[in-house]
């Protein structure tokens, strides 16, 4: 039998290479095709995982903040002592002496008395620049995306219903003492708001440049 291919006949084998180049080509089309789903699924499942990695170190570092506010040797001692303090506290078998006299002292400090340099209350409203100091934290952290504030509202909304008959003192002296943030903070809170009157309406608790008192003759600087 003779091998040779009579002139203008196509060639068998150039039609096989051409069928099977053809077959290639579309299993590779396919093989990108399917890769490219994959690499696609799998940026989707790590930009889901970082998400969420993203979110727990935000939760943690809320954690993380409301546990130094609370075990701080200064402010939280404090607010125990106003929640079992304070006439409007629900903690009434928590009641002490002590916790009476201090939620006592921190109502006329930020409320009767505000205006008061009275030593007893200067000494509460340096306890409580300790809470403010948090809150102000809490707030510059929620700004700059380390946490939310769902990760620490719920620490210390308590303690803005406890006391926000106090909101409008409180709020101007957060302001005045440099603590704006701890005034944003709060003003978070719907009720804490709502508690807030007109502008230039309160009483300003004692400014901390004038809590300490000249001895006398002291000479004052100029």
């Amino acid at each position: 039998m003779s091998l040779l291919i009579e002139s203008g006949q196509p060639n068998p084998y150039e039609t096989l290479s051409f069928i099977v180049a053809s077959g290639l080509g579309l299993m590779t089309i396919v093989q990108i095709f399917f890769g490219f789903r994959k690499d696609r699924r799998d940026l989707r499942e790590l930009k889901a995982r970082e998400q969420r990695e993203a979110r727990q170190a935000q939760a943690r570092a809320g954690y993380e903040l409301v546990d130094a506010l609370f075990d701080d040797e200064t402010g939280g001692p404090l607010l125990e002592d106003l929640d079992a303090g304070l006439e409007n506290s629900p903690n009434l078998t928590r009641r002490t002496s002590n916790a009476v006299q201090t939620a006592d002292t921190f109502a006329r400090a930020f409320g009767t008395s505000a205006g008061s340099q009275a030593p007893e209350l200067i000494a509460v409203r340096l306890q409580f620049d300790a809470v403010l100091y948090y809150l102000d934290r809490f707030e510059h952290a929620i700004s700059a995306g380390v946490t939310t504030f769902p990760d620490v509202q719920a620490s210390f909304q308590y303690y803005a219903k406890l006391l926000d008959r106090f909101a409008p003192t409180v709020d101007a002296y957060a302001t005045m003492t440099g603590y704006e943030r701890a005034s944003a903070f709060l003003r978070r809170y719907p009720n804490w708001q709502a508690m807030l009157p007109a502008a230039g309406s309160v009483l300003l608790p004692a400014a901390r440049a004038s809590r300490v008192q000249p001895v006398e003759g002291d000479v004052p600087e100029k």
